[in-house]
């Protein structure tokens, strides 16, 4: 019996632009830090970490903006994604948010802005130094 070793390029069947590339990676950090995709919070979170990668200003606007564009995006009220992303961020293992963030040492409770923009400006850091290769 012959075998053939045959590589399968992921390319050709999954349409790689910058768009999905970027919701790869924030997805492979989510599920690293122990985050379960099951709950709200989770698509929330990954929603909003896209966003601000996307248009940094929304990192001034959580409140008022961020939560307010996701819920309409996930039918749901402002409250509601709030409450779903604090939920999602209390099952972070803090050593592991604190090896790939830029907030410091491990503490009990992070809040969402913290993750968000942890995790957005990694992402953004990681953009440009694609850009520069």
């Amino acid at each position: 019996m012959t075998t053939t070793n045959t590589t399968i390029n992921i390319r050709t069947y999954i349409d790689l632009s910058n768009s999905n590339i970027m919701e790869c990676k924030v997805t492979y950090i989510l599920r690293m830090l122990g985050i379960p995709a099951h709950i709200n919070g989770y698509g929330y979170l990954k929603s909003a970490i896209i966003k601000v990668v996307d248009n940094p200003s929304y990192i001034y606007l959580i409140t008022k903006r961020l939560y307010v564009d996701l819920g309409k995006e996930f039918d749901s009220s402002a409250s509601k994604v709030e409450r779903g992303m604090r939920n999602a961020i209390e099952k972070i293992d803090c050593d592991d948010f604190t090896k790939i963030s830029f907030i410091g040492k491990a503490k009990d409770d992070y809040t969402n802005t913290e993750v968000i923009t942890g995790i957005s400006e990694l992402l953004r850091c990681s953009r440009l130094m694609d850009d520069v290769e």
